[in-house]
């Protein structure tokens, strides 16, 4: 019952240990709201941003999408410019992919020179003051990487956000309504791959016990999945969704899912 009381969050990294990765990253402000930026990526060369665009309904047949070569990202503490390098999957100007049907999607991605791990907040910017293009405000990355004793590998240590929350009943096979949070868990905080869930008062370990699975579910949508142990030594399998919710599955059934933003 306390677990109920007291709201838990929990993540995991589905990136490989060479890798950093931020998952539905917060935006302040967009311009454009048919293209989403999926996740970040930060390997050991490059910055990889991962965008899904879908064609507009203003269009009979979805209308073209493209990519201007001059995009760049531009690390808001120190205003230094990173540039795209290369675009794969969608079309640089003047090229464009054609759509036929408007709610089509289109999955591609998009190779920048590497942010430092100091960075914290970029604005991605496709052209400066037009609100047409692609330009987002206030990104938030995770922090940078943990490197236990000082050692030189990158364990993939990232921090998410969520804002909102509910819980199913096993027993009664209810959800309730959503509800606000404010919780923050903190992932690979070790070499084991071990998380803390952090709040305003208190602080709670998970400890991995297990080996991150892939799946997904009859509709497409992709999840990992994750066996750990909480401090009272109660198993608790986490399934985090490429579409940015999680869930917390308790023994019984009883689940906790989060979302990256509020949906009542």
């Amino acid at each position: 019952m306390n677990k109920i009381t007291s709201l838990l969050i929990l993540l995991f990294s589905v990136s490989s240990i060479f890798a950093q990765v931020t998952l539905n990253p917060k935006v302040d402000r967009k311009d454009e709201y048919t293209l989403v930026i999926e996740k970040i990526e930060h390997t050991a060369s490059n910055t990889i941003v991962h965008c899904l665009h879908t064609a507009p309904f203003t269009y009979e047949k979805g209308g073209w999408v493209n990519i201007r070569p001059n995009t760049y990202l531009i690390d808001r503490a120190t205003s230094i410019k990173y540039p795209l390098l290369e675009a794969k999957g969608i079309p640089t100007a003047p090229g464009k992919h054609q759509y036929t049907n408007a709610g089509q999607t289109l999955s591609f991605r998009l190779i920048f020179a590497k942010l430092p791990s100091s960075c914290r907040s970029v604005d991605f910017i496709e052209c400066e003051n037009d609100s047409s293009c692609f330009n987002f405000y206030g990104v938030h990355l995770s922090p940078a990487a943990y490197a236990k004793n000082g050692a030189s590998f990158d364990l993939g240590t990232f921090y998410a956000d969520f804002d909102a929350y509910c819980f199913y009943n096993p027993v009664e096979n209810t959800w309730t309504n959503w509800d606000e949070g404010d919780i923050r868990g903190i992932f690979n905080i070790n070499r084991n791959g071990d998380i803390k869930i952090v709040t305003a008062s208190s602080e709670q370990l998970f400890v991995r016990i297990g080996e991150v699975e892939e799946g997904s579910l009859d509709n497409g949508d992709r999840y990992k999945i994750i066996d750990t142990v909480d401090e009272e030594g109660e198993e608790v399998v986490v399934q985090l969704f490429m579409s940015g919710d999680m869930k917390l599955i308790y023994p019984k059934g009883f689940i906790i899912q989060f979302a990256n933003s509020i949906r009542f």
